[in-house]
């Protein structure tokens, strides 16, 4: 019997249209700049590579979703990617060393990072986080089991310039996480709760009245929100059931 073949993983680089007499500013040696790099699924790609990532100075997108062997170290050496805006750890074995070197050393241009199901993430790491300062506009997180108020208090606190968080599934976050997004978040428009087990009126009603300007709030499977506290999210913000 023949088994199923196993599904290769996914490697895909973008490059610019470019005219050859007139070669790109980052053109890589011997070649035209590479702008999106996406490594997903491979999983022998460890740190190592992550280091040789860093002589790609056009990228402005990085994909290493499923890249179980990278913890974020490698990306140490990356202060010379002044093109990036997007990264991708989601489902990735990043770690909170990993992402203390993106933070240490991430361009200023990074605006959205990825790290939906990087279950390793802790406290410690969002903390570490929070030295990207102003530049980091789009965060995901989801399914951190050791992720709580802590954590996102810290991540509120040094992050002041983002615009949409997403939270689902971390059940350890509560009413005084949310109650830290509310007083530093101002410039914060979408916000995913959803599955957050620990958030009760409080929580919403530290929304409501923080002068957060949300645009859509998403609580669904927030069991401990009662309908009074549903209704009042449904009279501020789009509740985004």
């Amino acid at each position: 019997m023949h088994g199923r073949a196993r599904p290769a993983p996914f490697f895909y680089f973008s490059t610019p249209a470019t005219n050859p007499s007139h070669p790109p500013p980052h053109a890589q040696a011997g070649g035209t700049a590479i702008t999106s790099l996406n490594l997903r699924g491979c999983p022998n790609l460890s740190d190592a590579g992550l280091v040789a990532v860093a002589g790609l100075t056009a990228l402005a997108e990085v994909n290493l979703e499923n890249c179980a062997g990278v913890t974020g170290v490698g990306c140490a050496g990356w202060a010379g990617l002044s093109a990036l805006t997007s990264l991708s750890l989601a489902h990735s074995g990043v770690t909170d060393a990993g992402l203390a070197a993106l933070a240490s050393a991430a361009p200023a241009s990074l605006r959205t990072l990825n790290l939906r199901g990087a279950q390793a993430v802790t406290d410690a790491g969002l903390a570490a986080l929070a030295g990207l300062g102003t530049g980091l506009h789009v965060l995901h997180l989801q399914g951190q089991p050791d992720v709580t108020d802590v954590g996102v208090a810290a991540l509120a606190a040094g992050m002041p310039a983002l615009r949409s968080l997403s939270l689902p599934s971390c059940w350890r976050v509560g009413d005084a996480g949310v109650a830290a997004i509310a007083r530093h978040l101002s410039s914060l428009s979408r916000l995913d709760l959803s599955y957050v087990w620990q958030l009760t009126d409080g929580g919403v009603g530290a929304l409501v009245e923080g002068g957060v300007g949300l645009a859509k709030l998403v609580i669904t499977g927030c069991h401990r929100v009662s309908e009074e506290g549903r209704a009042r999210a449904r009279g501020t913000v789009d509740y985004g059931a």
